[in-house]
């Protein structure tokens, strides 16, 4: 079994091609599913096949290695956002914007089976990012008084099942301002 080092604790080189294999693997999978050869996401990074599987030895390993990437990123976003009850629906437009972007990653991930603990932990990380824009929401006002974080990330999930390309404008527009209607914003 290989041992693993935290991606915080590699050499620069390390990281960067890390990097280089989460960004290959995120381009292959949402072009082509979760089939693609190791050896393939390898080349396309530009690395070693034994790179890839020393940093991602199985492929739900990796999968979950692109989600964190996202996660992160929407994480920095938030950090970034003022304290103030405003900062609820600008990240919610974020996070939503970024499920949008990427629906073909967002696709493959099981639906009819219960999610992986590296999967819950992220869904937890993307609930606790807007407990506090949530509750500052909340305190102004600006949302209803009994929304959740877990009623968040589903409102998310729904809506990303309607924010489609082949979806009318007309259908996701009705959708959001549903999703504004169940969140309380007036």
């Amino acid at each position: 079994m290989a041992t693993r080092v935290l991606p915080g604790a590699l050499r620069a080189d390390a990281r960067a091609n890390r990097a280089a294999v989460l960004r290959a693997a995120a381009h292959l999978y949402a072009e082509r599913g979760l089939d693609v050869p190791f050896d393939e996401i390898a080349r396309a990074a530009g690395v070693g096949r034994a790179t890839v599987y020393r940093h991602f030895p199985t492929r739900e390993e990796l999968l979950t290695g692109i989600l964190d990437q996202a996660v992160c990123e929407l994480e920095q976003v938030a950090a970034a956002l003022p304290a103030a009850p405003e900062a609820f629906l600008s990240l919610f437009q974020t996070a939503l914007r970024r499920q949008t972007d990427n629906l073909p990653l967002v696709d493959l991930l099981p639906r009819n089976t219960p999610p992986s603990p590296a999967v819950r932990a992220l869904r937890t990380r993307i609930q606790r990012l807007f407990r506090e824009p949530l509750r500052a929401a909340q305190e102004a006002g600006a949302v209803r008084a009994d929304l959740t974080a877990e009623d968040v990330r589903t409102l998310l999930g729904m809506l990303t099942a309607v924010v489609r390309p082949g979806t009318p404008k007309a259908e996701q527009r009705r959708a959001w301002q549903l999703a504004l209607a169940a969140m309380g914003v007036g």
